[in-house]
């Protein structure tokens, strides 16, 4: 994983987690991170990019329904 850009749709601050969930655990990488109205936060850009192992799963959550929008660039490797 490359990129991870969490972009908040709303005028109210917003959170945002980020987990890997890999052998039934979840890992946190980004904890409650705000993101301002109407803007966006980079979680993970290519200087902290992630590699995922095969069965392995990026989870997101925000505080509310419908607040963030996430958007993932990411390479397969093969």
């Amino acid at each position: 994983v490359n990129v991870v850009r969490a972009a908040n749709l709303t005028t109210g601050i917003a959170t945002v987690d980020l987990t890997v969930f890999r052998s039934a655990t979840d890992t946190y990488i980004i904890k409650s991170a705000s993101v301002a109205p109407n803007s966006s936060l980079v979680l993970i850009d290519r200087n902290e990019y992630l590699y995922l192992e095969e069965g392995d799963a990026l989870r997101a959550g925000a505080n509310a329904i419908s607040t963030i929008d996430l958007t993932i660039h990411y390479e397969e490797i093969t």
